[in-house]
């Protein structure tokens, strides 16, 4: 009896072809990315994307933005600029240069006392028009009371220490504040103040 040739056995699981890719180092065939894989680093990579992009823009709402030259060094004009026994305020800066003479040594000096009063926080003001135990011309916390001399030294109210002070370079007559060195004092001392050159 002839047999009759009826080709090649097929069977009903689908055979899956991959494409042949370039050899790995053991010698395989790499196979090559898929579509469903590429999208799905792409989804992944998107959404990566947006939420870095959410986070800068978090940390950037949130970061404080320099708006003032306070912290850093300021001009505050000339020593001609200031006469004695005067007390200049610069808003800028948070603070007041206070012009004198030293009581102790008779020296021409300056200090650049910031505003801040040493209760509570409130802003001093200076009243060139009060006096208190015969100095004339006092820093008067409008909050609480507290007096402080034209050195800063506190006289008067519930402050605990003397108006905080700020740093004063003077280069000829010159001079620069640094409001980023404030310095807070136990009480006034006379070496505490910058003699002015004379």
């Amino acid at each position: 009896m002839a047999q009759t040739y009826r080709g090649p056995e097929r069977t009903l699981t689908p055979r899956v072809h991959t494409r042949t890719g370039p050899e790995d180092t053991q010698g395989g065939i790499v196979e090559g990315a898929s579509r469903r894989d590429f999208l799905r680093l792409t989804l992944f990579g998107t959404l990566g994307l947006m939420a870095l992009g959410g986070v800068a823009s978090f940390l950037a709402f949130f970061w404080p933005q320099k708006t003032s030259p306070f912290g850093g060094k300021i001009a505050a004009g000339t020593t001609d600029d200031i006469a004695n026994d005067d007390v200049v305020r610069y808003r800028d800066g948070h603070f007041y240069l206070s012009r004198y003479k030293e009581p102790t040594t008779g020296q021409d000096v300056m200090q650049a006392l910031h505003w801040k009063c040493a209760h509570l926080g409130c802003t001093v003001p200076w009243k060139p028009d009060e006096t208190f135990s015969g100095n004339n011309g006092v820093f008067h916390c409008p909050c609480h009371g507290s007096i402080y001399l034209r050195t800063g030294q506190n006289v008067a109210g519930p402050a605990p220490h003397p108006l905080d002070q700020m740093a004063i370079t003077i280069a000829g007559k010159a001079i620069i504040v640094d409001t980023g060195k404030i310095t807070t004092r136990s009480q006034y001392e006379a070496k505490q103040a910058t003699v002015i050159p004379g």
